[in-house]
């Protein structure tokens, strides 16, 4: 099953930056309506055009922290979301760190996680970061797979390797997901 397009951030992107769009013409209004009717810029309308900067500014950063991202590569989706059976796909996955954004390409998760990117950086920062935190979540080593997809005969090759078989006991999967799930940016 697919949990995430491959198109989440560019969605993201434009829901943001149409919100930020949005919060600035209706800061303007009120200002500016404010000061014609009254006469002064000093006024009430002048205090909640201030005070709505706040979700301006709340759009305005999220629109940012998805700003540097780009969407996953589509032929790449379509052999990924071809996958059947007892599984959970999430596509351009943004995971939020102390020190910076994650970025996979795709998340496969299964029994195990599947974490792919086209990056080595990612992959490398990735490793140190979740192993940790997916250990303390209960979760085994041998559960976690980082890969590094140049092309499309490597995916194959790592799709074909994917056990996708229906479990029998559902709750791992279901947990996994969970935990993923609220990795998430």
């Amino acid at each position: 099953m697919i949990k995430q397009d491959g198109n989440y951030i560019n969605t993201k992107k434009q829901f943001f930056l149409r919100r930020t769009i949005i919060w600035l013409v209706a800061i303007l209004v009120v200002f500016i309506g404010g000061w014609i009717v009254t006469g002064v810029r000093g006024n009430v309308a002048t205090i909640f055009a201030a005070v709505m900067t706040l979700g301006f500014a709340q759009n305005l950063t999220r629109y940012l922290a998805f700003k540097p991202f780009k969407d996953c590569d589509t032929e790449n989706l379509k052999l990924i979301d071809a996958l059947k059976g007892d599984v959970a796909i999430y596509h351009s996955v943004l995971i939020p760190t102390e020190k910076k954004v994650l970025y996979f390409d795709h998340v496969i998760v299964t029994k195990q996680f599947y974490f792919i990117s086209s990056s080595d950086e990612y992959l490398k920062l990735a490793r140190e970061y979740l192993i940790n935190r997916l250990i303390s979540k209960g979760i085994n080593l041998e559960n976690m797979n980082f890969k590094k997809i140049e092309n499309k005969g490597e995916l194959e090759k790592l799709l074909k390797s994917i056990d996708c078989t229906p479990e029998t006991n559902k709750e791992a999967l279901l947990n996994n997901i969970t935990i993923l799930e609220g990795m998430l940016m």
